[in-house]
């Protein structure tokens, strides 16, 4: 059946022996049982895509499923067509303009009590998503609320805007990220910063992804005893793992020192817990804790806020 298979795809595709053979033992590889050959094939698709340009869709074995490479007899000439039956499906086309492409979710979740005690808490969210090749993307938003004996003891929100590039196949890139604060139980009511520099991609792996990052910038208080523009670097990690097809742990860190003295910084780690409670509806649950630290938080001021929550939320 290999036989007939090469003297087919020889004939359709003459001048080309050398790039089908190779795209043939990729996908033997692939059904071999090496998921870490799945990467290697995508990306050797994709190259595919640009030397031949579109209207020729490139096929990779889908996951999951089962059987040799001769199982079934594969029709190169119409992929899209009866690609259920035989495992494959076609590599999607890359997003027609920066508008497209997009996931996320929106978050929210409350507590309080009346009688007795008096307090409610409010927490709201939100984040959106685009990866393509060349860059990755995303905007996430949160809000929080709190009061206790009718008395209002919280009420922060943040906005941040990430953009990474990637350069080809290395694991190298380059991050921008600007974010926006407020914060009424702090020395300041609002914070402005912006990073920019190189990151490293340590571990990239079907459900693995860790990176590195050191970046140059500068933030800025507004509304408090500090109003000056200061100098700082960054410091950060971005770590997600996947636990199962609808479960996923994260961790971001960043600690940001002043460029003119070092013991003057401050930090942010988040961590969560994220599950898909029902798939069909999207419905997912997130758990969560955050910690921020500032050395110099200003005279009356604590030196660390530690917010824990649980939220209910809807993907999209």
């Amino acid at each position: 059946m290999m036989g007939r298979r090469s003297v087919s795809l020889s004939r359709r595709r003459q001048g080309t022996p050398g790039r089908m053979l190779a795209l043939l033992v990729a996908l033997l590889l692939c059904v071999m049982a090496r998921p870490a050959m799945a990467q290697a094939v995508a990306a050797m698709s994709m190259r595919n895509v640009e030397r031949e340009g579109p209207g020729r869709p490139v096929m990779v074995r889908a996951e999951g499923r089962s059987g040799g490479p001769d199982s079934r007899r594969t029709d190169f000439r119409n992929p899209a067509s009866d690609a259920e039956d035989y495992g494959l499906t076609a590599e999607p086309p890359p997003p027609a303009s920066f508008w497209e492409g997009w996931g996320g979710s929106v978050e929210g979740g409350v507590n309080g009590a009346s009688g007795n005690s008096e307090n409610f808490n409010l927490r709201m969210g939100f984040s959106a998503q685009r990866r393509t090749v060349p860059m990755e993307t995303s905007v996430t938003g949160s809000y929080t609320w709190s009061t206790d004996g009718g008395e209002k003891t919280k009420s922060r929100g943040e906005l941040e805007g990430r953009n990474d590039w990637n350069m080809g196949e290395s694991p190298w890139f380059v991050f921008a990220v600007g974010r926006v604060e407020y914060d009424e139980f702090q020395d300041w009511r609002w914070r402005l910063s912006g990073i920019a520099g190189p990151g490293y991609t340590l571990v990239r792996s079907e459900r693995t992804t860790l990176k590195l990052r050191g970046g140059l910038g500068a933030s800025r208080e507004l509304g408090g005893s500090r109003n000056e523009i200061i100098p700082e670097l960054d410091l950060g990690l971005d770590l997600e793992h996947k636990l199962t097809e609808h479960q996923k742990i994260y961790l971001t860190h960043d600690t940001y020192p002043s460029i003119e003295e070092f013991s003057d910084f401050r930090s942010v780690t988040k961590a969560g817990w994220e599950i898909v409670v029902d798939p069909e509806s999207n419905l997912l649950l997130r758990l969560g804790v955050e910690h921020r630290h500032q050395s110099r938080p200003g005279e009356g001021f604590k030196k660390n806020d530690l917010d824990y929550f649980a939220l209910i939320g809807w993907q999209f």
